[in-house]
């Protein structure tokens, strides 16, 4: 065979392998496109869509029925009164959460957290510093459940279970407590107006 020949069947070659890497990276990317078209439109079906999810970006505490999630209004009344029921119930977690989880080297922040979930009455109660002491010691309040137990047009109340979490110089204990959260409803606005801890 002629080096002529050799080298044609070389460079067909290569150029064999280069159009099936191609055809393949074009197969990939269609298959990746239909995936993700097929999921968005399941999401769509579903009624989900990145203005329909509550996170950490978006939550606020005004939960009328033309402001809830994101600026779209639920097309039913039925919908509106439970997102709003949801509302109230991760208001309740999330101030119970931040206001019992606290140390003595973070300078109350935890009190500071809750300062916009709170009615001024209820602020001026908590924000009251007591002098810091050199015992250390540390609580991590997570919420274990969350019921709506009385809910009025404009007020509530919310039952929650917690586990406590202490560390006292050290020394690291346990226990389950329960909380109940009373919240009042403010223009639009949903606050929390008391709570108060199970013995």
């Amino acid at each position: 065979m002629s080096l002529r020949a050799r080298i044609f069947i070389i460079v067909s070659i290569a150029a064999l392998l280069v159009l099936a890497i191609s055809l393949a990276l074009v197969a990939s990317n269609k298959k990746k496109k239909e995936a993700a078209n097929t999921q968005t439109q399941t999401q769509e079906q579903a009624g989900v869509s990145p203005s329909n999810v509550i996170d950490s970006s978006n939550f606020n505490t005004n939960f009328n029925s033309a402001n809830v999630s994101g600026g779209i209004a639920p097309t039913t009344a039925i919908g509106t009164v439970e997102m709003e029921q949801n509302s109230v119930k991760q208001l309740a977690k999330i101030f119970i959460e931040r206001y019992g989880s606290y140390s003595t080297d973070n300078n109350f922040q935890n009190i500071k957290d809750v300062e916009d979930l709170v009615t001024d009455e209820l602020w001026g109660k908590i924000n009251k510093t007591s002098a810091a002491t050199s015992t250390f010691m540390s609580v991590l309040t997570k919420a274990i459940s969350v019921n709506l137990t009385n809910r009025q047009s404009s007020s509530a109340e919310v039952s929650i279970k917690t586990i406590r979490t202490t560390d006292q110089n050290g020394t690291v204990s346990q226990k389950t407590q329960g909380v109940k959260v009373s919240l009042v409803k403010q223009g639009e606005n949903w606050l929390v107006s008391k709570f108060e801890w199970e013995k």
